[in-house]
């Protein structure tokens, strides 16, 4: 145990070590099966679990798609466009 400050730290023990490695390969291992099953899952699981993906993939596009408020695109020609109806006003047209 090595003492740091008024910390006692205690280094990993190898059998430590290695359980913390086979977590972290599970949780890859699982991360991979979640994008597989969100992205082609529709395509290749059988009706249940075929729905489900597609329930998945198309709420998680629309909790993303909400995350951005929707705005009006600006119209670059918008002042143009006011001059020229003012000018045709203008000249009785």
């Amino acid at each position: 145990m090595t003492k740091l400050g008024r910390i006692e730290v205690s280094p990993i023990s190898p059998l430590d070590w290695e359980a913390v490695m086979r977590f972290n390969n599970l949780l890859t291992l699982a991360f991979i099966l979640t994008l597989l099953f969100i992205t082609i899952g529709d395509r290749v699981l059988p009706s249940p679990l075929n729905d489900a993906s597609r329930n998945t993939r198309v709420s998680i596009n629309n909790f993303l798609v909400g995350l951005f408020p929707d705005r009006k695109p600006k119209d670059p020609n918008r002042r143009t466009k006011e001059a020229i109806d003012e000018l045709n006003q203008g000249n009785g047209q």
